[in-house]
C-alpha cells in the first residue's frame, strides 16, 4: 500500500512539474515583457527575447553587465547583491544603449530563485518604458517652456497696461474692420462681443446666446472640447467647420482659439474664425479629380449620391442618422423628399438632362423623431461617351449653420490676441499710405524693416496702380475693397495674397486703413495642378480608337473605354465582373501572366505583347497589348494601365500570306516546268528544280542568256535588253542547250518584277519542254494529208453536212455525179 501511495505521489510531482513549466513557457512566450534568468554570478541562463539588435545566443552564458550601461552598473549589482542576501523583490529603472546609439530604458522587477531553500539566482521582468521616459521628459521641457512664456506673458502685460488703455480705440477699430470673425465668450462660452457676423445673422441674434447655437450638431463635441482645452491649459488651439447659409451656400472657417488673460489667470475666450471657403473648394475639386470620387464622398461632411435617370439611388456615401445606406439603395429620392420639394426637384433634374450643364435645388427632409433636416443639393450630369446616363447629387446639410456673434472685451490684451494669432497679414496705414502697425511680415522680413514705410515699397510694380486705386477707394466711399497681389521674396519666391482693405473710423470719419491680406499662393498651385490633371485625364480617355484600360493588382477590370467594350463585346458593367485572364486565350495565358509577375516583382515597369482575347460571341480578336504600372510610395503596385489595338486583319492577313506562300513555295518546287528568278542584271537567283543536267545550285551562279541555245540566243538577248521597257517576254520555239550539250525546245514566258518605288528589280519565268506538242503536230499533219489524198482519190461520191443538212465539203468524185462545182453545192 505504502508503495503505491508513493508512485501515484510521484505520478502527481511529475505532472505538477509538467503544468508548471507549461505555464512558464506560456508566460515568457507571449508576456511582452523581457524575461530574464540568471546564476549568482549574475551570468544569463535564460531568456526569452532581446532587444532588436542583439539575438538570444549573444547574450546566453555572458554577464549582464555586459549589456548594463555604466551609470548603472552600481544600481544592479547593489540590488542583486542585497537580494542575494535577503531574498527580498527589487523594483528598479534602467537604461540600455543599442549599436546605433539608440536609448531605451526598462522597469526591471527582480526576485530570487529558490532551490531547497537556498537562492540559487536571480529572475528578472523587464517593461519597456522608453516612450514613457521620452513623454515626461518632453511634459518636463514642455512645463519649463510654458511657465517661462506665460512668467513673461504676465510681466509684459503688466507693463503696458497704460498702453493698452490709450490704443483702445485703434484695437477696437482694427478688430471691426477685419474680414475675420472675432467674438469673445465667458466661461459659459457666451457671446460677449462678435466684431462682424454673417450676413443673415444680426449681433442682437447672438450677443448673449450660448457659441453652441450657430455651431452645426456634427461639431458640437469638437468645439466644446477645444473651448475647453484652451480654459485648461491658457494654450490656444485651432480647429476646422463649416456654417451653411440661409439661401443654402456652404462656408468653410478654420478657427483658432485663445485665451484672454487677466492677472495670469485665464478669464475669457477669444475666437478668429477665417473664411477660407474657396480654399476648401479648391482643395476638394484637386482631390476629385486625382482620387476616385468614391473615395472623396466618404470623408465629406456632405451625402454624395449616384442616380440612375428614374432617380433611383444607386450609390450613397451617408445618410441622415436615422437611415442606413441599406435602407435607401435602390429606392426613388422622391421617396425620401418631402411632397412640398418633389416639383422643383423634378424641374432641376429634367432641366440637367435636358442642358447637360449643373443644377441645384433645396429640398428636406423629416426623421422619425419629426427633425426637419434642410439640405442643399447641386446636381451634375454622369455623362458615357457623351451621352448622359444618371445623375451626381451633393447635399449640404444647412439645418444648423454657424453664426456667430460676439463682443470684444476691452483690453489690448484681447486685441494682440487677434491681430498676433491671426494666419493673416494685418497692417493699420495712415493718410499717406505708410504702416503704422504689422502683426507679421514675410519670412525675408523684419518688422522694423516695415514700419514707418509706404506699403508700396513691399508691392511689384504691375500691382501698385491697383493697390493706390484700392486704398484711395475706401478713403473715399468707405466702403471695404478687395484686390490681388504678389509678393517677391529675397530668394525670388514668388507669393500671392488676397488683400481685403477696410476702413477705421474716428469720431464718425476715416482716420486709417486696416490691410488684411491672406496667402492663397497654395490655393493658384492647386487651382492649376487641377486644370492640368483634368486635361491629361481628359485627353487619355478620349485618344484615338484604342482600347484603354486601368487593372487592378487581381486582375479585375478598374476602368474601360468604349472601344475595349466594343472590341470584346462586352458591356462595361459586364467586364467589370470579370478579369482579363478570364477572357484571355488559354493558349496565351502563361506568357501574359509571366510579365504581368515580371512588374509585381519589380523586375519590369512595362511590357508590350501579342496576344488573342476571346470575344462574349466566341470569336478571337488579336489585340497589340502595352501595359504599364502606376506604383504606391513603397514601391508596389497600385493600378495597371493598358492599352490595345486591334490587330486582328492585320493577324488575318499574315496568316493567309503565310498560307500563300506555302501553297506557292509547294507549287514551284514541284511543278513540272522549269520556274526561275532573275535578279536585274539576268542573274539567276532562285531555281524550283535542276535543269538540262544541271543541279539547282549550279543554276544559281549562272546567267540566264547561258542555257540559250546558239540558233535561237539572237532572238532572245534584244527580248532580255528590252524587258524593263516591254515588260514580258513570250516565245513559243525557244531552244536550250543542256549541260552535255543536249537541246531541247520549249515556250519561255518572262515577267518583269518593280519595286514600290517603281524600279525594274528582276523578273520571274517560266520554261515549258514541248517536245510532245511538236510530235503531235507533226502526226496530225500526216494523218490531214494522207485523209485528204484518200478523199479526193475515191471513185465514191463523198460528202460532209452539218446537222442542217447543208453540204461543207465534198470530193470531185461527188461532184462529176452530180455535175456541180463545189461553190455551188455549197450554196
Amino acid at each position: 500500500m505504502d508503495s503505491k501511495q508513493h508512485i501515484s505521489d510521484e505520478k502527481d510531482t511529475i505532472q505538477k512539474l509538467i503544468e508548471s513549466e507549461e505555464r512558464w513557457r506560456s508566460i515568457t512566450k507571449y508576456t511582452p515583457d523581457h524575461i530574464l534568468m540568471m546564476d549568482r554570478d549574475a551570468k544569463i541562463l535564460f531568456i526569452n527575447y532581446t532587444v532588436p539588435d542583439l539575438s538570444i545566443d549573444e547574450v546566453i552564458g555572458r554577464p549582464i553587465f555586459d549589456f548594463v550601461p555604466e551609470e548603472y552598473q552600481d544600481l544592479h549589482r547593489n540590488v542583486y547583491d542585497e537580494l542575494l542576501n535577503n531574498g527580498e523583490l527589487h523594483r528598479f529603472e534602467t537604461g540600455y544603449v543599442d549599436k546605433d546609439g539608440k536609448q531605451f530604458y526598462f522597469e526591471i522587477h527582480s526576485g530570487p530563485v529558490w532551490k531547497e531553500g537556498k537562492i540559487v539566482g536571480i529572475i528578472n521582468r523587464s517593461t519597456d518604458i522608453t516612450e514613457r521616459k521620452i513623454t515626461e521628459q518632453k511634459l518636463k521641457e514642455s512645463e519649463a517652456r510654458l511657465k517661462k512664456l506665460n512668467n513673461e506673458l504676465e510681466q509684459r502685460i503688466s507693463e503696458r497696461t497704460e498702453e493698452l488703455r490709450a490704443s483702445e480705440e485703434k484695437w477696437k477699430f482694427l478688430s471691426e474692420n477685419s474680414p475675420a470673425h472675432i467674438m469673445l465668450l465667458d466661461k459659459e462660452h457666451k457671446i460677449l462681443f462678435i466684431n462682424r457676423t454673417l450676413a443673415d445673422l444680426s449681433k442682437e441674434e447672438v450677443i448673449g446666446r450660448s457659441v453652441y447655437s450657430f455651431v452645426p450638431q456634427e461639431f458640437h463635441q469638437t468645439a466644446r472640447d477645444t473651448h475647453n482645452s484652451v480654459w485648461e491649459t491658457g494654450r490656444p488651439v485651432t480647429y476646422s467647420a463649416n456654417y451653411i447659409t440661409k439661401e443654402g451656400e456652404i462656408l468653410f472657417f478654420d478657427s483658432w482659439i485663445g485665451p484672454v488673460f487677466q492677472s495670469g489667470e485665464v478669464v475669457a475666450l477669444v475666437t478668429h474664425s477665417m473664411d477660407v471657403t474657396k480654399k476648401k473648394q479648391v482643395e476638394l475639386k484637386l482631390k476629385e479629380s486625382e482620387e476616385k470620387w468614391r473615395s472623396i464622398t466618404k470623408y465629406t461632411p456632405d451625402n454624395i449620391m449616384q442616380l440612375d435617370l428614374e432617380g433611383n439611388i444607386l450609390f450613397i456615401n451617408h445618410t441622415v442618422p436615422d437611415l442606413s445606406i441599406d435602407d435607401v439603395i435602390g429606392k426613388s429620392i422622391y421617396q425620401f423628399v418631402p411632397e412640398k420639394f418633389r416639383e422643383n426637384m423634378k424641374n432641376t433634374f429634367a432641366r440637367v438632362l435636358g442642358t447637360g450643364k449643373s443644377g441645384k435645388y433645396e429640398t428636406g427632409y423629416r426623421d422619425n423623431k419629426g427633425n426637419d433636416f434642410f439640405f442643399e443639393a447641386h446636381v451634375g450630369p454622369i455623362l458615357d461617351s457623351g451621352q448622359i446616363i444618371g445623375f451626381i447629387a451633393r447635399s449640404t446639410d444647412m439645418t444648423n449653420r454657424k453664426k456667430a456673434e460676439r463682443k470684444l472685451k476691452e483690453s489690448e490684451e484681447k486685441w494682440k490676441a487677434i491681430s498676433e494669432n491671426s494666419p493673416a497679414h494685418i497692417m493699420l496705414l495712415d493718410g499717406e499710405h505708410k504702416i503704422l502697425f504689422i502683426n507679421r511680415t514675410a519670412p525675408d522680413l523684419s518688422k522694423e524693416e516695415v514700419i514707418g514705410s509706404s506699403v508700396y515699397a513691399f508691392i511689384p510694380q504691375e500691382f501698385r496702380q491697383i493697390a493706390r486705386d484700392s486704398h484711395n477707394s475706401v478713403w473715399e466711399t468707405s466702403e471695404p475693397v478687395t484686390y490681388s497681389t504678389s509678393y517677391i521674396t529675397k530668394e525670388g519666391d514668388a507669393r500671392i495674397f488676397d488683400v481685403w482693405i477696410g476702413p477705421v473710423f474716428q469720431y464718425g470719419k476715416v482716420s486709417a486703413l486696416v490691410s488684411h491680406s491672406m496667402d492663397v499662393t497654395a490655393n493658384k498651385e492647386a487651382e492649376r495642378k487641377l486644370k492640368e490633371s483634368e486635361e491629361k485625364f481628359r485627353g487619355f480617355l478620349d485618344f484615338g480608337n484604342i482600347g484603354m484600360a486601368i487593372t487592378s493588382i487581381d486582375k479585375k477590370w478598374v476602368y474601360c473605354n468604349d472601344q475595349i467594350c466594343e472590341m470584346l463585346g462586352f458591356t462595361r458593367e459586364e467586364l467589370f465582373d470579370k478579369t482579363w485572364a478570364d477572357l484571355t486565350y488559354p493558349g496565351d495565358l502563361q506568357s501574359v501572366i509571366e510579365q504581368f509577375n515580371n512588374i509585381l516583382d519589380g523586375i519590369i515597369d512595362s511590357y508590350q505583347i501579342d496576344k488573342r482575347f476571346i470575344k462574349k460571341n466566341g470569336e478571337i480578336v488579336y489585340v497589340h497589348l502595352t501595359v504599364s504600372c502606376i506604383r504606391n510610395s513603397d514601391g508596389t503596385v497600385k493600378h495597371f494601365l493598358g492599352t490595345l489595338q486591334n490587330i486582328t486583319e492585320r493577324k488575318k492577313i499574315e496568316l493567309r500570306l503565310i498560307e500563300s506562300e506555302e501553297k506557292h513555295r509547294t507549287f514551284m518546287e514541284t511543278a513540272k516546268d522549269f520556274m526561275h528568278i532573275i535578279d536585274d542584271k539576268g542573274k539567276i537567283i532562285y531555281a524550283n528544280r535542276g535543269f538540262i543536267g544541271y543541279k539547282k545550285e549550279e543554276l544559281m551562279e549562272m546567267h540566264i542568256t547561258e542555257l540559250i541555245a546558239e540558233e535561237t540566243l539572237p532572238i532572245f538577248a534584244p527580248e532580255l535588253k528590252n524587258l524593263i521597257k516591254n515588260g514580258r517576254i513570250t516565245l513559243t520555239d525557244l531552244y536550250c542547250k543542256g549541260k552535255d550539250g543536249t537541246k531541247i525546245i520549249g515556250g519561255l514566258n518572262v515577267v518583269a518584277m518593280y519595286g514600290p518605288d517603281g524600279v525594274f528589280n528582276g523578273a520571274r519565268g517560266i520554261f515549258k519542254d514541248i517536245p510532245e506538242r511538236k510530235k503531235t503536230e507533226q502526226r496530225l499533219k500526216e494523218s490531214e494529208e494522207k485523209y485528204r489524198t484518200l478523199f479526193e482519190s475515191s471513185k465514191d461520191g463523198i460528202i460532209f453536212s452539218n446537222m442542217d443538212g447543208k453540204i461543207m465539203d465534198c470530193n470531185q468524185a461527188y461532184l462529176n455525179m452530180l455535175g456541180y462545182t463545189l461553190v455551188e453545192i455549197q450554196e
